[in-house]
């Protein structure tokens, strides 16, 4: 069930990225959707599961921000031949694709981890 947390996570997604490259004058709908798409379901399904982003670690913590804003700012830098908005509009797609995969990686991890404590045999001892 969607709750309305999750739901107004899920619209911030959508609306936040596409409204910066709306106003920056990025014209390419089919590149702005998959990344209204992809950023709304990073947020939706981020916001589902806070508590495990309040148990990480320092080092994770920082490996993960390093990972979705150094790799695309670098990966996609200033010297490759292609326009400056196409360039700044995947830096959006790629870094909500990692908070999207990041995500639904932490429901499959947590669907697992419940899963398997329900399974866990008892010893009679």
């Amino acid at each position: 069930m969607i709750s309305r947390r999750n739901a107004l996570a899920g619209a911030l997604g959508v609306c936040v990225p596409t409204a910066i490259l709306y106003i920056d004058g990025y014209w390419n709908v089919q590149l702005a959707v998959l990344i209204a798409a992809v950023w709304g379901l990073a947020g939706w399904s981020l916001s589902r599961y806070v508590s495990v982003w309040k148990q990480m670690d320092t080092k994770t913590s920082i490996l993960i921000v390093f990972l979705f804003v150094a790799v695309p700012q670098f990966g996609i830098h200033a010297d490759l031949p292609i326009p400056a908005d196409l360039r700044i509009a995947l830096w959006y797609l790629f870094m909500g694709a990692g908070l999207s995969f990041w995500g639904l990686g932490v429901k499959t991890a947590s669907k697992t981890s419940s899963n398997q404590h329900q399974r866990s045999p008892t010893s009679a001892d």
